[in-house]
């Protein structure tokens, strides 16, 4: 019995207990109607346990919803004492998105945007301080989503000619040219090389969904992490209003695009 009552106890938890009572049918009646909702987490899916309930025989159990659902096995395997329970789905799942943050069943959660990576050259292990700082549950995606090749000639065009056109503008108000600029135009012409060259185009985004127990935890944490971000040359911007459809990005990346 206590391998059995151990057992449970690590299989179920958050139990929550609500009786109704149906004294107005028969004030005299020896017995009345009752109802009784009984919540509970489930910690493994698929997994059984069992109920206890006594209300004498056991022909006096008219119905068992499990989630909502009649369940007919339940009923016709009570024995008066125990109510079978099979299959069970893992959860309660539940998912509260506020402005910057999401909160569910087992923690609060919240997804940051990389907004700017190095403009400099960097070693292959730039990403170590985001990835390996210590302390904090985190998932790193990197969505990376194929252009087409006339697509992407078309785009590096258009960009060759703004950038032309905004250079004569310059010049004919005198306006000096700077190395941001030049910077600019010269990866544009990069891009125009590696494509001509054979090379595909990518277009990448990076999120970084950060968990915590708590909400204090969880800011702090997105604190150190972004700090992190700056030591790695890169900027992370907290993602607002939109936090439920970029955490599934994040945690369930699924070879989705951008």
């Amino acid at each position: 019995m206590e391998t059995e009552a151990a057992e449970r106890a690590a299989l179920i938890g958050d139990l929550s207990y609500r009786i109704e009572l149906a004294l107005g049918d028969d004030p005299a009646a020896p017995t009345f109607r009752s109802a009784a909702r009984i919540g509970f987490s489930c910690r493994r899916a698929g997994a059984a346990t069992f109920l206890n309930l006594t209300v004498g025989e056991p022909g006096r159990l008219r119905e068992v919803l499990v989630d909502g659902r009649p369940s007919e096995t339940a009923v016709e395997g009570y024995d008066g004492a125990r109510i079978p329970l099979a299959g069970l789905p893992a959860g309660p799942v539940a998912v509260e998105e506020t402005w910057d943050r999401l909160r569910s069943d087992s923690a609060f959660h919240a997804v940051l945007w990389i907004s700017e990576w190095p403009r400099s050259q960097v070693y292959p292990g730039f990403l170590a301080p985001i990835l390996l700082s210590s302390g904090v549950r985190r998932a790193f995606t990197l969505l990376c989503d194929p252009v087409r090749a006339d697509v992407a000639a078309r785009d590096i065009r258009r960009k060759k000619t703004g950038y032309l056109s905004d250079a004569t503008q310059r010049a004919r108000i005198g306006q000096i040219e700077d190395a941001e600029q030049t910077a600019e135009y010269r990866d544009v012409l990069q891009q125009e090389a590696d494509l001509i060259a054979g090379h595909g185009v990518l277009r990448y985004v990076g999120l970084i969904a950060i968990s915590a127990p708590g909400v204090a935890e969880l800011d702090a944490a997105v604190a150190g992490i972004e700090q992190a971000a700056i030591q790695a040359s890169c900027e992370t911007r907290r993602l607002v209003g939109q936090q439920a459809q970029a955490f599934t990005a994040a945690a369930l990346p699924l070879c989705r695009g951008l």
